[in-house]
């Protein structure tokens, strides 16, 4: 056995620590810009500017996977270490929103390369039963650190006056994030021995089913980071304490462990899909605060909903696919997501129409999975293919136009940069001139 207890143990204590400081990171992030006063429009600009840069290093590992594929460990360590560094200076620089936004973005683009590579990690250390063995196990330590790491901003934000209670969670959680990476120090080289195996052939069945997948999921996490972009926002506008906000993240780590055990199999993942598009505009229709609570467990518990069907989906093609190329897509779908979610959230300043588009989206998402999905459609099979065919290829031509207009618009700007700052040189050294003449 490859792995053997020990590394077992190692990959527990990591998932254990990263949930801890990732519970604490990521859910105060939001609120804590809200309550620092930021508009609406400012905290959809810094999260679009870390979207931007989080696709750009996706895209970079997606076709040139070698960045990423050898020396798997020493890379991970660095880029873990880097990443709870990065998040760690946040609060102390909320007053200095362009710094902020530079900062953010490199905080959300490293954690890209450093969930792959810990997928790669876990792929190349176990097989088989041990592999579905220690993913059970990360996941439930991990489940259990995110609720302590939701309950200790809780308590931060309500016995803490801001910005102290902002220092201590962030400078607690990056410390606790450290011990995760100390973990992957201690893990054996050795023990990352297993290849990465790639089938060179990959049928049109195969290809229209991932680009079908990845398109429902972009879909689902645009109206997740939608909500969770404007909760907050609606939240201050009913004057509800910061810790309050703070408990939504504490609710839906609670509702994250019930889901996976309510929801078995492609039709109940249909189910949930269901329920969570409905929750999402009811929560605006809720003046009460403490209901919001349950609406986030409720959320929590049905997006995995979205998730099982895709990591279903892309685990049984595997092969096909690549485990970086499948782990690159998976990682790549939650930028775009917020992309989506925050050029739509800074041009519509009204939370009716944000919570309104917000369910709009995952409807969107659950339609392609009725519809254009086999394993969960509720036609007929052949039907399904037909539909799945028609999306993937509306999905090729928008992004061969995509991907056309932005090499143009590339080009163009590099050769306007290129003519002014030649222009700039000949009025320089035509200034000169005059001055030494």
């Amino acid at each position: 056995m490859r792995g053997g207890n020990g590394c077992r143990i190692l990959m527990a204590v990591e998932a254990f620590f990263s949930n801890f400081y990732v519970a604490i990171t990521r859910n105060l992030f939001i609120p804590m810009l809200t309550y620092q006063n930021y508009s609406l429009y400012l905290i959809f600009y810094v999260n679009l500017a870390a979207a931007l840069l989080s696709i750009l290093i996706s895209y970079l590992i997606y076709v040139r996977s070698s960045l990423i594929s050898s020396s798997v460990r020493f890379r991970l360590l660095i880029m873990h270490v880097c990443e709870r560094i990065l998040w760690m200076v946040l609060p102390f620089i909320v007053g200095f929103p362009n710094l902020l936004l530079v900062m953010y973005a490199l905080s959300q683009a490293i954690a890209i390369p450093v969930s792959i590579l810990m997928n790669l990690a876990v792929f190349l250390s176990f097989r088989d039963e041990e592999l579905i063995d220690v993913n059970i196990l990360r996941s439930a330590v991990g489940s259990a650190a995110s609720i302590l790491g939701s309950l200790f901003i809780v308590y931060t934000t309500a016995t803490v006056k801001a910005p102290d209670s902002y220092y201590i969670s962030y400078v607690s959680g990056a410390l606790m994030g450290l011990v995760a990476s100390l973990s992957l120090l201690l893990y054996p080289s050795s023990a990352l021995r297993y290849s990465i195996h790639q089938d060179g052939l990959r049928s049109e069945d195969v290809e229209v089913r991932r680009v079908n997948i990845f398109i429902m999921l972009i879909f689902s996490l645009a109206g997740a980071n939608l909500v969770g972009l404007g909760w907050p926002s609606l939240l201050k506008r009913m004057d509800t304490p910061l810790y309050l906000v703070t408990a939504l993240s504490l609710a839906g780590s609670f509702g994250g462990i019930i889901g996976p055990y309510l929801w078995r199999g492609f039709k109940k993942y249909v189910y949930a899909m269901a329920i969570n598009s409905v929750t999402t505009l009811l929560i605006f229709f809720t003046p009460w605060p403490p209901a919001h609570l349950g609406y986030s467990a409720i959320l929590s518990m049905s997006f995995v909903g979205f998730n099982f069907i895709a990591l279903s989906i892309y685990s049984k093609y595997i092969a096909s696919l690549g485990v970086v190329e499948a782990s690159t897509l998976l990682a790549v779908a939650n930028p775009i997501g917020l992309l989506i979610a925050s050029l739509t959230g800074m041009y519509i300043d009204n939370l009716l129409l944000i919570f309104l588009l917000a369910s709009i989206y995952k409807l969107s998402a659950l339609t392609i999975s009725l519809l254009a999905i086999p394993e969960s459609a509720i036609i007929p099979v052949e039907t399904a293919y037909g539909y799945g065919r028609l999306i993937y290829s509306m999905g090729v031509i928008g992004y061969t136009f995509t991907m056309e207009t932005s090499r143009q618009a590339i080009r163009l700007t590099l050769q306007i940069l290129a003519l002014t700052t030649l222009i700039t040189a000949l009025y320089l050294i035509y200034r000169l001139a005059n001055i030494l003449v």
